[in-house]
């Protein structure tokens, strides 16, 4: 088990907050078979649960930069900025 401390998002300075720790526990679920893949999306190989845990962890993976940087507006992710201004009007 580990902590994690997690700095408050003041972007407006109104609450000042101390930062949140969180305790985390990781555990490796499964090994994924990136050639397993491969074969796959080459119409080489078949559909198979590695394949799906693969596609699902690639698609975290993917997401997780955006998420971060940017927010969600209905099914379009937009720089933060951009979404303040349009809450604005």
């Amino acid at each position: 088990m580990s902590d994690v401390t997690m700095p408050e998002d003041n972007t407006n300075n109104v609450d000042r907050r101390p930062p949140r720790i969180f305790k985390i526990r990781i555990k490796k679920v499964a090994e994924i078979h990136m050639e397993e893949i491969n074969m796959f999306l080459d119409r080489r190989g078949l559909m198979t649960l590695n394949v799906l845990t693969g596609i699902m962890a690639l698609n975290v993976l993917i997401h997780h930069m955006p998420s971060m940087m940017l927010k969600r507006r209905g099914e379009y992710f937009v720089l933060i900025r951009v979404h303040n201004l349009l809450m604005r009007e």
